[in-house]
C-alpha cells in the first residue's frame, strides 16, 4: 500500500507517542519507591536517636527496637532478607550455628535463657539487614540525613550526662543502664559518623565529637578511653595527609601527653572532676580475671570445642560472681559457641572490613577492640556500624564488576 508523505509522518508521530509518554510513567512508578526509600532512611535515623533511651534492663529489647524490626519485615521484606542471607554466608552460618548450639542446650536443660539469647542474635541480624539494604539503595540520602539524627542523639545524651552527672556513683551512665553501655555507644557513634563522612568530618561535626569525648570521660570506662584514643589516632593519621605532618602530629601528641602527666602530678583534679578517669585507670585490683569470668573458660575448657550455649549461668556456681556473663565478646563466642562460632565471627568481621575501603573499614577496629574486654554482641549500635560497612563494601564490589571489560571471545568490549 502506497502512503503519502503526510500519512507516513502521522504514523511516525503515533509510534513516537508511547515512547514520549514512557518517562512520565517511569517517573510515576519511581515516586512510591523514592518515598519508601526516604521513609527507610528516616526510620534508621529515628532508631539511632530513640535506641539510646533504655526503659528496660540493659541488653534487653527496648521500645525503639520495634521500629527496626517492622522496617526489616515490611520494607526489606522476605525476598530482600533471603537475598542478603545468600550474599553474607558467614553471618548466616554464624547465626545458624548460634541457634543450633542454643537450641541443643535448651532441649537438654529446658532453660528458656537459650531461646531468648538466640532471639537477640536474630534481631541484630534484622538490624544489619535493614541498615545494609537502606544504605545500599539510598547512599546519598542516607549519608546526608542520618548524621543529623546522630547529632540529635549526641546532644540529648550530652545533656543528660552533663545535668545528671555521676548517676552511677563515680561513673555516669546517661540514659543507659550502666556506664559501659554509655562508653560503647560513644565509640560506635564516633566510628559511624566518621564512616558516613567518608573520613572527612565537616566543621559542624566538631562540637558533637567533643560532646562524645565528654561522655566517654564521664563514663570512666577504661576500654572506652583506649578505644576513643585509637579513634583519635586513626582520624589524625588520615587528617594529616603527609609523612611530615604525621611526624609533627606524633611529636605534638607526645608533648601533650607529657604535659598532662606533669599537670596530673601537680593537681589531677584540675583535669577531670573527682579524678574519675585517674581512679579508674589506676584501679589494679586483684581478681580482675575472676570478676570478668575469664577463668570460666580455663576451668571448663572442654566446652570450647562446640560451645556451652549462652544461658543458664547457674551451672557455673552460686553467688553473684557466677551470675554474670563473660566480660568479652570474643570470650563469649569462644566459650558459648566453641571454636566454630569464634571462627565464623572472626571470619565475618574480616570479610566485612576487607570488602570496604581501608580508610573506612579501619573505623570498625575501635568497637572491636572495646569488645575484647566487654560483651557487646547484643549492642545494636555495633551492628549498625557493620551494616553500613557491608553496604559500602557491596557498593564498591558492584562498581568493580561494572568496570570489568567484557570478553566476547574475539576482543575486549568496553
Amino acid at each position: 500500500m502506497h502512503l503519502t508523505a503526510h500519512e507516513r509522518l502521522e504514523r511516525a508521530a503515533q509510534g513516537m507517542r508511547p515512547a514520549l509518554r514512557a518517562p512520565a510513567r517511569m517517573k510515576a512508578a519511581r515516586a512510591p519507591s523514592d518515598r519508601l526509600g526516604l521513609l527507610a532512611v528516616l526510620t534508621i535515623g529515628a532508631y539511632l536517636f530513640a535506641k539510646q533511651f533504655y526503659f528496660f534492663s540493659g541488653g534487653s529489647i527496648q521500645p525503639a527496637d520495634g521500629l527496626i524490626t517492622a522496617m526489616a519485615l515490611f520494607v526489606v521484606g522476605p525476598r530482600g532478607l533471603a537475598q542478603f542471607l545468600r550474599q553474607q554466608p558467614l553471618l548466616t552460618a554464624m547465626t545458624i550455628w548460634i541457634a543450633l548450639v542454643n537450641f541443643t542446650w535448651f532441649a537438654i536443660s529446658g532453660v528458656s535463657d537459650y531461646v531468648v539469647t538466640t532471639l537477640y542474635y536474630v534481631f541484630n541480624l534484622f538490624v544489619v539487614v535493614a541498615v545494609f539494604s537502606t544504605r545500599l539503595d539510598r547512599p546519598e540520602a542516607f549519608d546526608r540525613i542520618v548524621p543529623w539524627f546522630i547529632f540529635a542523639a549526641i546532644l540529648a545524651q550530652f545533656a543528660v550526662v552533663y545535668y545528671i552527672g555521676d548517676s552511677a556513683g563515680l561513673r555516669s551512665k546517661g540514659t543507659f543502664r550502666n556506664p559501659n553501655q554509655l562508653a560503647y555507644w560513644g565509640v560506635c557513634l564516633f566510628s559511624l559518623l566518621m564512616i558516613l563522612r567518608s573520613n572527612k568530618p565537616k566543621p559542624i561535626d566538631l562540637p558533637f565529637l567533643l560532646m562524645i569525648l565528654y561522655c566517654e570521660a564521664m563514663s570512666a570506662s577504661r576500654a572506652g578511653v583506649v578505644a576513643t584514643a585509637l579513634l583519635m589516632l586513626i582520624w589524625l593519621y588520615f587528617a594529616l595527609r603527609t609523612p611530615a605532618l604525621r611526624m609533627v602530629g606524633a611529636a605534638a601528641g607526645v608533648v601533650a601527653a607529657c604535659l598532662l602527666m606533669v599537670a596530673g602530678a601537680v593537681s589531677t583534679d584540675r583535669i577531670v572532676s573527682d579524678d574519675r578517669v585517674r581512679i579508674r585507670l589506676n584501679d589494679n585490683r586483684e581478681g580482675q580475671i575472676e570478676e570478668r569470668n575469664y577463668d570460666r573458660i580455663v576451668d571448663n575448657y572442654e566446652y570450647i570445642v562446640v560451645g556451652a550455649g549462652e544461658g543458664d549461668l547457674e551451672r557455673w556456681g552460686s553467688g553473684d560472681e557466677f551470675a554474670m556473663e563473660i566480660h568479652s565478646s570474643f570470650g563469649t563466642m569462644l566459650f558459648s559457641y566453641g571454636l566454630p562460632g569464634l571462627a565464623l565471627f572472626v571470619a565475618f568481621l574480616a570479610a566485612a572490613t576487607l570488602r570496604a575501603p581501608f580508610g573506612l573499614a579501619i573505623y570498625l577496629l575501635p568497637p572491636i577492640l572495646y569488645g575484647v574486654t566487654h560483651q557487646g554482641l547484643r549492642f545494636s549500635f555495633f551492628w549498625i556500624v557493620i551494616g553500613v560497612l557491608l553496604a559500602i563494601g557491596e557498593a564498591a564490589r558492584r562498581r568493580r564488576v561494572s568496570q570489568r571489560p567484557l570478553y566476547t571471545g574475539r576482543r575486549l568490549a568496553f
